[in-house]
């Protein structure tokens, strides 16, 4: 865990990629062929059409998207001899319904137009949901925009190829090139996603169209709510991703930024099949290399009737953070005597390093029957499960405002940038911490299409838990109120200087003991989720098709914590050289100048040798333990009645739908509330509150085609997000620190409701590129804020931190998209960029009136760029995703309003094809080493986070 030294094997890696492009150059004239352009030897038995898709874009290698249900009843003819793609094509559909349409290198299997319409007069609709795409990187890009073109909804699509062949530690950052897409990192890795610059909270992600149950956070007081976090999940295990960013009647409800959607491998889709990567990894901060593994078997019997797979990923890593915490920005009366304004003050510093140990197994398994008939029926388990040892070390730096010496004070604007006291406080910390997370999702869906109706139906369970397998245990030394110290604030994105006059934070006997604090939690997620639709096709007017469908989920989230703080020969306590231990690296803070970088580490075996753990966990719940516990459980039924439209014979043709959803929820909330004096033993009061609400959501989606490849596509809908499982709970938390500060949820939040409207035209070029342009609107209200108030509780004065509905939000932003390829002799590479440009504007209530401000968590600009070159010998991709500096928390009572800094990611992917089959890769994260800086007051310090570069060396093997 603690082998933190520079690997020596990380610069040659840089040597490798060099040698990867120096291969691919050399090649270059070898690959400019495209061969899905040539004939090709096919050789084909007679069999299922879809199966004989499946070889066909595997032998001639390229894009053929299709809907495996529709084409499951026909049989494709055997075939042998040389062709090209178009002939081959004909010839297998000839005698079916079905007919094959090429756009750029890529080709769509659509329904043949009916005989007595012409077949230029009737848009074909593509059930973009299940459709199959196969073929290379490039030509699934091609086949992700046939795929937006072609579909009613706002939707970004990444598949199997596209996310294998980009370095992501988790599948959100396969994402985060998509418009409007950025990623929210945690110790370098992907934790949530963020769509349209919204806050990630009213996102929404789903496995197969269903709920995923959510691991909560244990490792501190901070919880995730309703928000999935990404870095359970690894990229192997997803053949294909979409990104819904506009609201449907068949769609669950819950998002207002977008709604993500995972789709695991299926057999009969994916055919025989077995492949297997293999990768070596390192960050660069961490210097381990540690491995990452990936297999998937499909297996399908003659009949192509029936098929079983499984799909397993293990990964193992080393990570570290290192870090420069602020704890807040407070007011204070300028000493000056003509002023007539106040500072503000940074009221604490403290540096930290963060070291993981990182374990993560995933498997997905799938069987599907599919028989000769209009019936099939599929059984999909996935199990996700990570392990985490974490470890903190820490100092930090704390005085009061008014002790500060005020001739050693100086100013920048409102800041106060400089400053001396002899009464400072200095702690040592220690903390660690075992993490572990499973998850499970299992779900049975059947399709049958009778004659005039087709029927749709699926259950699915889903439970999470997380917990703390080795409890969470932080060793305390503090030096309190006469250290003498001064620091000062540069600015300019420079970290903060320190200068400690009186202690040595080397030495243990300047430093007596505080105190230990152990904490074990755990939380239980589950969700069962029962759906059933029918639909049909329908001559009407405009009306070509009609959905009814009804759900019922029911979700329940059980979390308690236990609490324990040991002061008895601790406090007070000076320890012998013998209890501390050298720092596990040599390097923190590398390149910073001014901060110590060396201090005591205290020995946990030897600190915590004397405490009975086992008593511990074995002791009842303290009052406060019962306080910090709820359970939430809540019952949503669900029905729709939606609309196909479509008008092929208006000057625009015109397609879309039209529906309305009606979601009627019981929820009920239970926890504990204080009753006398619960803080000091009495028992709190069992407490429950129950909330019912009715709401109906229409939705519309309508494309009207001006020409063949300019769409002018428009969405109006009513959309809600519900309030995070820990806002509504009747919970209250008390701080552990120095300052007497307490946070409880909110029984009586409501969803937060509003409005949203996109359009966009998009055009796509004869050579398969997108460039689109589109505007979208919000116009939220109930929205959730987070008020700081004094609060008296048993007693005592607290900063109590509490959600309420008490404001409303208005976000309006402008979309840019374009990915095309490049002319010729450039045939081979390709660019792909997107800029979003999101405005916010809120009003929150406080109890002196209205604040108006930026919305939290809303980036006004965010752009992805990439270029790619793929061939025949080797391949490229270069991406580069940057976030503008976003509002982390609102201005309240005395604090100042706090930033994070925009932050940027250079990202590279590169691979050498040795045969068909056989590739070795070299991929890098984070090549710019930028570090995530927060600021208040336009550019002041207030806080730093540097996790560094990653790489990765692997080889990827197609056996079958």
């Amino acid at each position: 865990m603690y082998r933190r030294q520079l690997n020596p094997l990380i610069h040659p890696v840089l040597w490798v990629v060099l040698v990867v492009f120096g291969c691919g150059f050399a090649l270059q004239s070898h690959s400019q062929d495209n061969p899905g352009e040539q004939p090709g030897r096919i050789e084909l038995p007679a069999q299922p059409l879809s199966q004989s898709l499946t070889s066909v874009a595997r032998q001639l290698q390229i894009a053929i998207a299709f809907n495996p249900t529709q084409l499951s009843t026909i049989t494709a003819p055997a075939l042998a001899g040389n062709y090209t793609p178009a002939a081959l094509l004909d010839e297998l559909l000839e005698h079916s319904p079905f007919y094959a349409r090429q756009q750029g290198s890529g080709w769509l299997i659509l329904p043949r137009p009916p005989l007595l319409s012409p077949p230029s007069s009737e848009p074909e609709q593509v059930e973009v949901e299940d459709l199959l795409i196969l073929g290379s990187y490039r030509r699934s890009q091609e086949a992700a925009i046939q795929l937006k073109q072609h579909s009613n909804a706002q939707i970004e699509t990444v598949i199997a190829d596209d996310i294998a062949q980009f370095p992501a530690h988790n599948i959100a950052e396969a994402l985060q090139r998509s418009p409007g897409i950025s990623v929210v990192r945690e110790r370098g890795e992907a934790l949530f996603l963020s769509i349209r610059g919204l806050p990630t909270r009213f996102n929404t992600l789903r496995l197969n169209g269903h709920n995923l149950a959510v691991n909560e956070n244990v490792r501190n007081s901070e919880q995730y709510g309703r928000r999935f976090h990404y870095d359970l999940f690894p990229a192997e295990l997803v053949a294909g991703v979409e990104v819904l960013k506009s609201a449907a009647a068949d769609q669950d409800e819950g998002a207002i930024g977008g709604s993500v959607n995972l789709r695991t491998f299926a057999p009969l889709d994916l055919g025989p099949q077995l492949s297997f990567s293999a990768k070596a990894n390192s960050a660069e901060l961490a210097g381990d290399w540690s491995p990452r593994v990936a297999g998937l078997g499909s297996w399908v019997d003659d009949e192509q009737e029936f098929g079983a797979l499984l799909a397993v990923a293990y990964s193992d890593r080393s990570l570290r953070q290192d870090r420069v915490l602020n704890f807040r920005w407070e007011q204070m009366d300028n000493p000056a005597s003509n002023a007539t304004n106040t500072l503000l003050t940074p009221s604490g510093l403290r540096p930290t390093l963060e070291l993981e140990q990182r374990e993560r197994l995933g498997w997905s398994a799938a069987l599907q029957w599919q028989p000769a008939s209009p019936f099939s029926i599929g059984l999909r388990w996935l199990q996700l499960r990570q392990t985490i040892d974490y470890q903190e070390f820490s100092y930090s730096a704390d005085y009061q405002s008014p002790a500060l010496i005020q001739s050693a004070s100086e100013t920048r604007g409102q800041a106060l940038i400089t400053g001396d006291t002899n009464n400072g406080s200095v702690q040592i910390g220690r903390e660690s911490a075992g993490i572990s997370d499973d998850n499970r999702l299992v779900d049975l869906n059947f399709v049958w299409e009778g004659i005039h109706w087709k029927w749709e139906g699926n259950w699915a369970e889903s439970h999470a838990t997380s917990s703390n397998p080795a409890p969470i245990k932080r060793t305390r030394l503090r030096r309190q109120g006469d250290v003498a110290f001064s620091f000062a604030y540069p600015g300019d994105q420079q970290l903060p200087h320190i200068t400690y006059r009186t202690i040595d934070l080397t030495n243990p006997q300047d430093f007596p003991g505080r105190r230990l604090e152990w904490r074990v939690t755990h939380s239980e997620d589950s969700e069962d989720t029962l759906n059933l639709s029918l639909s049909r096709p329908v001559e009407f007017g405009w009306i070509s098709g009609l959905k009814l469908g009804l759900q019922w989920r029911t979700h329940e989230r059980n979390y308690w914590r236990k609490d324990r703080l040991i002061t008895q020969g601790i406090s007070g306590v000076y320890f012998p050289a013998s209890y501390f231990e050298p720092m596990p690296v040599s390097d923190f803070l590398q390149t910073a100048h001014g901060l110590p970088k060396q201090w005591l580490v205290p020995d946990e075996n030897a600190f915590w040798s004397e405490v009975d753990e086992a008593a511990l966990y074995r002791s009842p719940f303290s009052p406060t333990d019962l306080l910090n516990s709820y359970r939430l459980s809540d019952d949503h039924y669900a029905t729709y009645f939606m609309l196909d439209l479509n008008q092929p014979g208006w000057r625009w043709p015109l397609r879309g739908d039209v529906g309305i959803r009606h979601i009627d929820t019981t929820q009920i909330a239970r926890g504990y509330q204080p009753s006398g004096n619960s803080t000091n033993g009495e028992q709190p009061v069992h407490a429950r509150f129950d909330q019912h609400y009715q709401a109906p959501l229409p939705a519309a989606n309508i494309v009207l085609e001006t020409k063949p490849d300019l769409l002018w596509r428009s969405t109006l809908a009513r959309v809600m997000a519900r309030p995070d499982y820990q806002d509504l709970a009747p919970r209250l938390s008390f701080n552990s620190g120095d300052l007497a500060s307490a946070s409880g949820g909110n029984p009586d939040l409501k969803p937060v409701t509003g409005w949203q409207l996109d359009t966009a035209l998009e055009f796509y070029p004869a050579d398969n590129g997108l460039i689109a342009a589109g505007i979208f609107f919000k116009k939220l209200d109930n929205f959730f804020q987070t008020r700081t108030s004094g609060k008296l509780i048993n007693g005592q004065l607290y900063e109590f931190t509490q959600p309420d509905n008490g404001a409303s939000a208005r976000i309006a932003g402008l979309e840019l998209t374009l990915q095309t390829r490049l002319p010729e002799p450039l045939a081979n590479w390709g660019v792909e960029t997107n800029y979003t440009r999101t405005w916010s504007r809120a009003t929150y209530l406080s109890a002196t009136g209205e604040t108006q401000d930026r919305l939290a968590d809303v980036a006004n600009n965010s752009v992805n760029a990439g270029i790619y070159r793929e061939g025949k010998y080797w391949d490229m991709r270069l991406h580069y995703s940057w976030r503008d500096k976003v509002l982390n928390q609102v201005a309240s009572a005395n604090l100042a309003a706090q930033n994070i800094d925009a932050f940027g990611s250079l990202d590279m992917h590169t691979a050498l094809h040795i045969r068909p089959g056989l590739s070795f890769t070299a991929e890098a994260t984070n090549l710019t080493n930028a570090a995530q800086w927060e600021s208040v007051l336009g550019d002041e310090f207030a806080g730093y986070t540097r996790y560094g570069r990653s790489f990765w060396l692997g080889i990827q093997l197609q056996l079958l």
